[in-house]
Protein backbone atom coordinates (compact mmCIF):
# COMPACT_ATOMS: atom_id res chain seq x y z
CA UNK A 1 0.00 0.00 0.00
CA UNK A 2 3.39 2.48 0.68
CA UNK A 3 4.85 1.31 -2.01
CA UNK A 4 1.49 1.68 -4.56
CA UNK A 5 0.74 5.64 -3.57
CA UNK A 6 4.92 6.08 -3.50
CA UNK A 7 4.41 5.76 -6.92
CA UNK A 8 1.73 7.21 -7.26
CA UNK A 9 3.17 10.32 -6.09
CA UNK A 10 6.24 10.20 -8.03
CA UNK A 11 4.43 9.46 -11.33
CA UNK A 12 2.72 12.69 -10.76
CA UNK A 13 5.93 14.09 -10.31
CA UNK A 14 7.94 13.09 -12.65
CA UNK A 15 4.71 13.01 -15.47
CA UNK A 16 4.95 14.28 -18.66
CA UNK A 17 1.97 16.86 -17.33
CA UNK A 18 5.26 19.06 -16.31
CA UNK A 19 6.74 19.42 -19.65
CA UNK A 20 3.10 21.68 -20.46
CA UNK A 21 2.38 23.59 -17.04
CA UNK A 22 5.44 26.01 -18.27
CA UNK A 23 3.50 26.66 -21.09
CA UNK A 24 0.20 28.43 -19.58
CA UNK A 25 -0.40 32.10 -18.97
CA UNK A 26 0.01 33.24 -15.37
CA UNK A 27 -2.74 36.34 -15.63
CA UNK A 28 -5.75 37.25 -13.19
CA UNK A 29 -9.33 36.40 -15.02
CA UNK A 30 -12.02 33.92 -14.92
CA UNK A 31 -11.34 32.93 -18.40
CA UNK A 32 -10.42 29.22 -18.84
CA UNK A 33 -7.15 30.07 -20.51
CA UNK A 34 -6.10 32.21 -16.98
CA UNK A 35 -7.51 29.36 -14.85
CA UNK A 36 -5.75 26.99 -15.94
CA UNK A 37 -2.63 27.24 -13.91
CA UNK A 38 -3.82 27.72 -10.71
CA UNK A 39 -6.23 24.74 -11.22
CA UNK A 40 -3.00 22.64 -12.69
CA UNK A 41 -1.12 24.41 -9.31
CA UNK A 42 -3.73 23.13 -6.92
CA UNK A 43 -4.65 20.09 -8.11
CA UNK A 44 -0.64 18.79 -7.96
CA UNK A 45 -0.91 20.17 -4.15
CA UNK A 46 -4.05 18.22 -2.96
CA UNK A 47 -2.66 15.15 -5.23
CA UNK A 48 0.68 15.03 -3.30
CA UNK A 49 -0.92 15.72 -0.20
CA UNK A 50 -3.46 13.32 -0.53
CA UNK A 51 -0.14 10.63 -1.58
CA UNK A 52 1.29 11.72 1.80
CA UNK A 53 -1.50 11.54 4.19
CA UNK A 54 -2.46 8.06 2.72
CA UNK A 55 1.31 6.84 3.51
CA UNK A 56 1.67 8.46 7.02
CA UNK A 57 -2.06 6.47 7.24
CA UNK A 58 -0.27 3.05 6.11
CA UNK A 59 2.86 3.97 7.96
CA UNK A 60 0.99 4.33 11.21
CA UNK A 61 -0.82 1.05 10.84
CA UNK A 62 2.65 -0.87 10.78
CA UNK A 63 3.25 0.45 14.34
CA UNK A 64 0.12 0.20 16.31
CA UNK A 65 0.23 1.16 19.83
CA UNK A 66 0.28 -2.25 21.88
CA UNK A 67 -2.26 -1.58 25.31
CA UNK A 68 -1.20 -2.98 28.27
CA UNK A 69 -3.29 -5.02 30.82
CA UNK A 70 -3.95 -1.69 32.96
CA UNK A 71 -5.34 0.21 29.88
CA UNK A 72 -7.29 -3.09 28.78
CA UNK A 73 -8.65 -3.03 32.28
CA UNK A 74 -10.37 0.66 31.74
CA UNK A 75 -11.62 -0.42 28.16
CA UNK A 76 -13.35 -3.33 29.81
CA UNK A 77 -15.35 -0.92 31.66
CA UNK A 78 -16.75 1.40 28.68
CA UNK A 79 -19.97 -0.58 27.29
CA UNK A 80 -18.71 1.43 23.64
CA UNK A 81 -15.26 0.46 23.44
CA UNK A 82 -14.37 -2.66 20.84
CA UNK A 83 -12.68 -4.56 23.79
CA UNK A 84 -15.99 -4.79 26.05
CA UNK A 85 -18.44 -5.77 23.00
CA UNK A 86 -15.94 -8.20 21.22
CA UNK A 87 -15.08 -9.75 25.18
CA UNK A 88 -18.54 -9.40 25.97
CA UNK A 89 -20.06 -11.26 23.75
CA UNK A 90 -17.05 -14.00 23.20
CA UNK A 91 -16.17 -15.22 26.76
CA UNK A 92 -14.60 -17.84 26.71
CA UNK A 93 -11.78 -15.56 24.91
CA UNK A 94 -11.00 -14.23 28.27
CA UNK A 95 -8.88 -18.47 28.60
CA UNK A 96 -10.60 -18.71 32.17
CA UNK A 97 -10.33 -15.60 34.22
CA UNK A 98 -13.43 -13.21 34.84
CA UNK A 99 -12.19 -10.52 33.01
CA UNK A 100 -8.89 -8.15 32.74
CA UNK A 101 -9.44 -7.16 35.83
CA UNK A 102 -9.24 -10.74 37.64
CA UNK A 103 -6.59 -11.10 34.92
CA UNK A 104 -4.31 -8.68 36.21
CA UNK A 105 -5.07 -9.79 39.92
CA UNK A 106 -4.15 -13.41 39.49
CA UNK A 107 -1.27 -12.52 37.86
CA UNK A 108 -0.30 -10.47 41.15
CA UNK A 109 -1.37 -12.93 43.67
CA UNK A 110 0.49 -15.58 42.14
CA UNK A 111 3.86 -13.52 42.35
CA UNK A 112 2.75 -12.34 45.65
CA UNK A 113 2.64 -16.21 46.58
CA UNK A 114 5.70 -17.19 45.09
CA UNK A 115 8.05 -13.64 46.96
CA UNK A 116 6.18 -15.00 50.27
CA UNK A 117 7.93 -18.40 49.52
CA UNK A 118 11.21 -17.76 48.55
CA UNK A 119 11.57 -15.81 51.49
CA UNK A 120 10.56 -18.50 53.82
CA UNK A 121 13.00 -20.91 51.83
CA UNK A 122 15.83 -18.02 52.76
CA UNK A 123 14.60 -17.94 56.59
CA UNK A 124 14.40 -21.92 56.49
CA UNK A 125 15.90 -23.34 59.49
CA UNK A 126 16.26 -27.17 57.95
CA UNK A 127 17.22 -28.94 54.75
CA UNK A 128 13.85 -30.45 55.21
CA UNK A 129 12.17 -27.61 55.65
CA UNK A 130 13.87 -25.92 52.45
CA UNK A 131 12.64 -29.10 50.44
CA UNK A 132 9.12 -28.82 51.23
CA UNK A 133 9.26 -24.70 50.52
CA UNK A 134 10.90 -25.75 47.36
CA UNK A 135 8.84 -27.95 46.11
CA UNK A 136 5.62 -25.90 46.51
CA UNK A 137 7.93 -23.18 44.88
CA UNK A 138 8.24 -25.16 41.88
CA UNK A 139 4.07 -25.60 41.81
CA UNK A 140 3.43 -22.26 42.40
CA UNK A 141 6.00 -21.54 39.71
CA UNK A 142 3.98 -23.93 36.90
CA UNK A 143 0.94 -22.40 37.88
CA UNK A 144 2.53 -18.56 36.78
CA UNK A 145 3.92 -19.96 34.02
CA UNK A 146 0.31 -20.91 32.55
CA UNK A 147 -1.60 -18.05 34.19
CA UNK A 148 1.19 -15.65 32.09
CA UNK A 149 0.67 -17.17 29.08
CA UNK A 150 -2.77 -17.52 29.00
CA UNK A 151 -3.05 -13.78 30.05
CA UNK A 152 -0.27 -13.25 27.41
CA UNK A 153 -3.16 -14.75 24.74
CA UNK A 154 -5.88 -12.66 26.03
CA UNK A 155 -3.62 -9.41 25.82
CA UNK A 156 -2.24 -10.05 22.70
CA UNK A 157 -6.03 -10.95 21.17
CA UNK A 158 -7.34 -7.43 22.63
CA UNK A 159 -5.07 -5.43 21.16
CA UNK A 160 -5.79 -7.33 17.42
CA UNK A 161 -9.24 -6.64 18.45
CA UNK A 162 -8.30 -2.90 19.22
CA UNK A 163 -6.11 -2.53 15.69
CA UNK A 164 -8.52 -3.92 13.67
CA UNK A 165 -10.89 -1.78 14.94
CA UNK A 166 -8.49 1.42 14.57
CA UNK A 167 -8.24 -0.06 10.72
CA UNK A 168 -12.04 -0.15 9.89
CA UNK A 169 -13.31 3.02 11.65
CA UNK A 170 -10.16 5.61 11.10
CA UNK A 171 -7.39 4.14 9.22
CA UNK A 172 -10.02 2.73 6.16
CA UNK A 173 -11.72 5.78 5.78
CA UNK A 174 -8.74 7.92 5.63
CA UNK A 175 -6.91 5.38 2.96
CA UNK A 176 -10.65 5.91 0.93
CA UNK A 177 -10.98 9.56 1.53
CA UNK A 178 -6.78 10.25 0.09
CA UNK A 179 -7.41 8.21 -2.77
CA UNK A 180 -10.47 9.68 -4.27
CA UNK A 181 -8.62 13.09 -3.30
CA UNK A 182 -5.55 11.97 -4.94
CA UNK A 183 -7.44 10.85 -8.15
CA UNK A 184 -9.50 14.31 -8.28
CA UNK A 185 -5.86 16.18 -8.02
CA UNK A 186 -4.22 15.01 -10.65
CA UNK A 187 -7.12 14.40 -12.80
CA UNK A 188 -7.43 18.22 -12.30
CA UNK A 189 -3.73 18.72 -12.67
CA UNK A 190 -3.34 16.62 -16.12
CA UNK A 191 -6.10 18.14 -17.16
CA UNK A 192 -5.08 21.98 -16.94
CA UNK A 193 -1.77 21.38 -17.51
CA UNK A 194 -2.01 20.06 -20.95
CA UNK A 195 -4.55 22.54 -23.07
CA UNK A 196 -5.54 21.36 -26.07
CA UNK A 197 -3.28 22.13 -29.26
CA UNK A 198 -5.31 23.95 -31.29
CA UNK A 199 -5.48 22.40 -35.61
CA UNK A 200 -2.82 23.62 -37.26
CA UNK A 201 -4.72 22.93 -40.52
CA UNK A 202 -7.56 25.92 -41.59
CA UNK A 203 -10.67 25.18 -41.02
CA UNK A 204 -11.92 27.56 -43.63
CA UNK A 205 -9.83 29.67 -46.24
CA UNK A 206 -10.72 33.34 -46.12
CA UNK A 207 -6.88 34.35 -47.12
CA UNK A 208 -7.44 37.92 -48.81
CA UNK A 209 -11.49 37.95 -48.74
CA UNK A 210 -12.80 41.71 -48.53
CA UNK A 211 -14.86 41.38 -44.75
CA UNK A 212 -14.58 45.16 -44.68
CA UNK A 213 -17.30 46.79 -41.75
CA UNK A 214 -18.65 42.73 -41.76
CA UNK A 215 -20.75 42.16 -38.86
CA UNK A 216 -18.62 38.64 -37.92
CA UNK A 217 -20.23 38.63 -34.20
CA UNK A 218 -20.13 35.21 -32.93
CA UNK A 219 -19.01 34.17 -35.61
CA UNK A 220 -16.47 31.04 -35.31
CA UNK A 221 -13.13 31.79 -37.03
CA UNK A 222 -11.28 29.14 -35.22
CA UNK A 223 -7.89 27.84 -37.32
CA UNK A 224 -9.38 30.37 -40.22
CA UNK A 225 -6.75 31.42 -42.89
CA UNK A 226 -7.50 35.25 -43.08
CA UNK A 227 -4.00 36.07 -44.24
CA UNK A 228 -3.74 39.37 -46.30
CA UNK A 229 -7.99 39.95 -45.53
CA UNK A 230 -9.45 43.15 -45.24
CA UNK A 231 -11.19 43.28 -42.03
CA UNK A 232 -11.19 47.00 -41.21
CA UNK A 233 -14.04 48.46 -39.53
CA UNK A 234 -15.67 44.59 -39.33
CA UNK A 235 -16.93 43.88 -35.94
CA UNK A 236 -15.64 40.66 -33.97
CA UNK A 237 -17.45 40.78 -30.44
CA UNK A 238 -17.50 37.59 -29.31
CA UNK A 239 -15.93 35.93 -32.01
CA UNK A 240 -13.35 32.87 -32.13
CA UNK A 241 -10.68 33.74 -33.70
CA UNK A 242 -8.22 31.26 -31.81
CA UNK A 243 -5.61 29.47 -34.27
CA UNK A 244 -6.24 31.54 -37.22
CA UNK A 245 -3.35 33.22 -39.62
CA UNK A 246 -4.00 36.83 -39.73
CA UNK A 247 -0.73 38.00 -41.57
CA UNK A 248 -0.90 40.47 -43.51
CA UNK A 249 -4.63 41.01 -42.46
CA UNK A 250 -5.85 44.74 -42.23
CA UNK A 251 -7.09 45.39 -38.41
CA UNK A 252 -8.10 49.14 -38.63
CA UNK A 253 -11.18 50.31 -35.98
CA UNK A 254 -11.54 46.47 -35.43
CA UNK A 255 -14.37 45.96 -32.41
CA UNK A 256 -12.65 43.73 -30.36
CA UNK A 257 -14.90 42.44 -27.14
CA UNK A 258 -14.90 39.81 -25.88
CA UNK A 259 -13.07 38.25 -29.17
CA UNK A 260 -10.95 34.92 -28.31
CA UNK A 261 -7.71 36.05 -29.82
CA UNK A 262 -5.44 33.96 -32.65
CA UNK A 263 -3.39 32.86 -29.08
CA UNK A 264 -6.30 31.98 -26.74
CA UNK A 265 -6.40 34.60 -25.25
CA UNK A 266 -9.52 36.40 -24.39
CA UNK A 267 -9.29 40.14 -25.64
CA UNK A 268 -11.05 42.03 -22.51
CA UNK A 269 -8.32 40.15 -20.61
CA UNK A 270 -5.14 41.70 -22.63
CA UNK A 271 -6.35 45.49 -22.48
CA UNK A 272 -9.54 45.56 -24.63
CA UNK A 273 -7.39 44.35 -27.91
CA UNK A 274 -6.17 41.74 -29.80
CA UNK A 275 -3.83 43.72 -31.38
CA UNK A 276 -0.97 41.91 -29.42
CA UNK A 277 -1.95 38.39 -29.15
CA UNK A 278 -2.42 38.20 -33.16
CA UNK A 279 0.42 35.11 -33.41
CA UNK A 280 -1.30 31.50 -32.86
CA UNK A 281 0.11 29.47 -29.81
Amino acid sequence: MIASFAAVGAALIAGSQFSSIGKLDACVSLSLVCTRLPIALLGAAAGLAAVVWAIWTAVNLLVPEHLPPSRLVELWHDPTSPIHIFFSENRSYFQGFRDFADLTSTEKEVYGRYDELSRRFDRAASDDEREKIAADMEAVNAEAEDIIRRGDAVVTLANRVTNENAFKREALPRLMISAAVAAVGIGLFAWAANPPTPDATPSSSLRGAILRNSDLTGVNLRNADLRGADLSGADLTAADLEGAMLDGAVLDQVTWSGTTCPDGRVSDDVGGSCDNHLTPS
